[in-house]
């Protein structure tokens, strides 16, 4: 039996070249809609400082003790990453060691940090029980451009466990030095309704509870259906099996006490997104009791 003549040769080239082009082209959208904001949500845009002087200057207001932590190059840029501390009224107080903006295109952890800095100056008897050093933001590359990734398109905050991310390296080296008591890292989520936590070897999720509970009470915003109630909780077991290896994950295993990573949904407002990070810090640093600060 002579089988039935294939496509002419001239039309298979004309469909593999269309699949070609058509994969080529979801390539394309799905790596500019996650890195930029404006493929999915460019009605709702968000108004933030992206120009490094303008960011420095207002941190410089806060008037807090602003530092250069070091810099990170990509061609001919040099950029700073800045590192504010606040004392406790007790040298042997707790550490809060806090950060945002490693996604350069996630920016309400960053308006987080910067008001919190403000109230850190401007009321500090309110905050004396605790040390606080921030890192307002990690990522400067990809906050001036509105990018995810870094200046060598790497994901930093994949980069804390094994990688050599020229920021990871030098925050390592910060809360290395600093002996973190608690270890919270402000993120956005795009596909995800609400809030959440991913916890690292957390032992009081009660109070972890609290926490999301208040969030929830005072915001109207529902946590997310993620993990357990809204926290992905990751025991020290796991630590070697987790793909995403995040600064806290770095922290806990480096000696921190407690370390955690905030989730917001970046279709909310802006401002509700900045309230859902300040009372995550404030909940989560309820945690450094003396029975459990340190562990």
């Amino acid at each position: 039996m002579v089988a039935p003549p294939g496509p002419p040769p001239g039309l298979r080239r004309r469909a593999l070249r269309l699949l070609v082009i058509c994969l080529a082209l979801v390539a394309a959208w799905y790596g500019l809609s996650y890195k930029r904001d404006w493929l999915y949500f460019y009605a709702r845009q968000d108004t933030v400082a992206r120009s490094l002087p303008e960011l420095g200057a207002a941190l410089g207001r806060t008037g807090l003790n602003l530092q250069t932590l070091g810099q990170v190059s990509y061609g001919a840029s040099n950029l700073p990453l800045w590192v504010l501390r606040k004392p406790a009224l007790n040298p042997a107080a707790p550490t809060i060691c806090l950060m945002a903006g490693i996604h350069g295109n996630e920016p309400a952890g960053v308006e987080a940090l910067l008001a919190l800095l403000h109230d850190l100056a401007a009321r500090p008897a309110a905050f004396a029980t605790h040390r606080y050093v921030v890192v307002p933001l990690a990522n400067p590359w990809g906050w001036e451009r509105d990018l995810r990734h870094n200046g060598d398109n790497r994901d930093t905050a994949r980069q804390f466990v094994s990688g050599s991310a020229q920021e990871a390296m030098l925050l390592k080296n910060l809360f290395t030095a600093e002996r973190c008591d608690l270890l919270v890292d402000l993120h956005e989520d795009r596909f995800h309704d609400g809030f959440y936590l991913l916890a690292y070897g957390e032992s009081n999720m009660a109070g972890v509870e609290n926490t999301l509970k208040t969030i929830e009470s005072a915001t109207g915003v529902s946590r997310a259906s993620r993990g357990d109630h809204g926290v992905l909780a990751f025991q020290s077991a796991e630590f070697d099996g987790i793909v995403l290896t995040t600064a806290p994950l770095w922290a806990r295993m480096h000696g921190a006490g407690h370390a955690f990573v905030v989730e917001t949904h970046d279709a909310l407002p802006l401002a509700q997104r900045v309230a859902i990070h300040r009372l995550a810090i404030e909940g989560l640093s309820r945690l450094l009791t003396p029975e459990t600060s340190g562990q």
